[in-house]
């Protein structure tokens, strides 16, 4: 059943129904993986894309939890590396930071590595300005600890910092056939 989330300040109250995708990625907050990048959580993000134990799995979570429904039509992409997931649609993290586009509740967040093709990625709780809540797998808990190679699911705390090595570039819509 879809929930409705709602925010208010001072001069306006907005409402928006959470994405069933966000309501799916939820339910897996607190799993942990079992050994290194293991478990039967962790074994089904990693097969839906192909993968054994044993591999980082944030961008196969993120596959496994879109594979769910359906009634997804973007992104089509499925994947175990996160920078697939930056498509023409993706917003830059610079706009983001600028105010000229605003992420919502399910929105894909991406990180990059220096320069390279690796980076992290999870789903949008809330954004405000430069800085939101995700839910993201293959972290820690908290705010020490690998953030993208970590011990599970967890709900994370993330702002976009454009001059650091591993940082958020883009975030990519979910969006639902009509």
């Amino acid at each position: 059943m879809p929930v409705l989330f709602c925010s208010s300040d001072s001069f306006s109250q907005q409402c928006s129904v959470e994405p069933a995708h966000l309501a799916s990625a939820k339910s897996y907050i607190g799993t942990q993986e079992i050994g290194n990048n293991g478990g039967p959580a962790v074994s089904k993000f990693l097969a839906s894309v192909g993968l054994s134990t044993g591999n980082p799995y944030c961008a196969a979570f993120v596959s496994f939890i879109l594979d769910q429904h359906p009634q997804i039509r973007f992104p089509r992409t499925r994947s175990a590396l996160a920078s697939k997931f930056i498509s023409n649609r993706s917003m830059k993290a610079s706009r983001v930071l600028l105010g000229q586009k605003v992420p919502k509740g399910g929105d894909l967040i991406i990180w990059r590595k220096g320069n390279t093709i690796f980076g992290h990625i999870g789903f949008v709780l809330t954004w405000d300005g430069a800085c939101g809540t995700t839910i993201e797998a293959n972290t820690s808990d908290g705010a020490y600890g690998s953030q993208s190679n970590g011990d599970g699911v967890y709900v994370r705390e993330r702002c976009i910092q454009p001059g650091n090595y591993f940082r958020i570039v883009s975030f990519t819509p979910v969006t639902y056939a009509s």
